[in-house]
């Protein structure tokens, strides 16, 4: 059968206009041009959530504790997002699919109070989601030994931060009295590898092939 981009796959070639990893990134880029880094209303806080303050649980993962925070969030968000989009090598709906459950993933980490953190912001926990979302869906369809190697360096990353307790870029570990997140970093890589395993895997096919055969071929 051959793959459609409803499948999560590229069914088509050429090079998609990446307007939702714009859209994203411009989000990201603008916020602390408007409400500083970690704007308290929007970072998730503990006692904030025990107040009822819910709207942290979706604004903290688009907010930052300072500008190297920042930059290491965006830089990589750029150009995972910015390939994975516009390379076709998952759809837009597995995208999101994956950024959602990754964001539930770690809201949920952060209220079961595991690890003893008290706030939490970034960007880096639904990204490692999206990256292992992209992984997975990849190595379903191509078959191709590069994602495993590539997916076992991000687990072999966040073992070594739960272990160390230190952010592997080092970008928190001074800034302002935060500290590096790995539990939610490995909430959002079970969470990806969840979206990109749910749905149905098809072979990645050239243009030709896609065109050139009738459905159920």
């Amino acid at each position: 059968m051959p793959a459609t981009a409803s499948d999560g796959v590229a069914g088509r070639g050429g090079i998609a206009l990446p307007w939702l990893a714009a859209a994203v990134l411009a989000l990201v880029a603008a916020l602390p041009a408007l409400f500083g880094h970690a704007p308290v209303a929007l970072v998730l806080d503990r006692a904030g959530l025990v107040a009822g303050a819910w709207l942290p649980l979706i604004t903290a993962h688009f907010v930052h504790a300072d500008a190297g925070h920042l930059l290491w969030n965006l830089v990589p968000a750029t150009l995972l997002l910015g390939i994975a989009e516009a390379g076709r090598l998952v759809s837009r709906r597995r995208l999101l699919s994956a950024a959602v459950l990754s964001m539930l993933a770690v809201d949920l980490w952060f209220m079961s109070g595991f690890g003893g953190f008290d706030r939490y912001c970034g960007l880096s926990g639904i990204l490692v989601g999206i990256y292992s979302a992209v992984g997975v869906t990849v190595w379903r369809c191509q078959g191709s030994w590069l994602m495993p190697v590539l997916l076992s360096g991000a687990g072999l990353k966040t073992a070594w931060e739960l272990l160390s307790g230190a952010s592997f870029t080092g970008a928190l570990d001074t800034a302002g009295g935060w500290l590096a997140a790995p539990h939610a970093h490995l909430a959002g890589l079970l969470a990806g590898c969840l979206a990109a395993l749910a749905g149905p895997a098809r072979q990645l096919l050239p243009v030709s092939g896609v065109r050139g055969r009738r459905r159920g071929s």
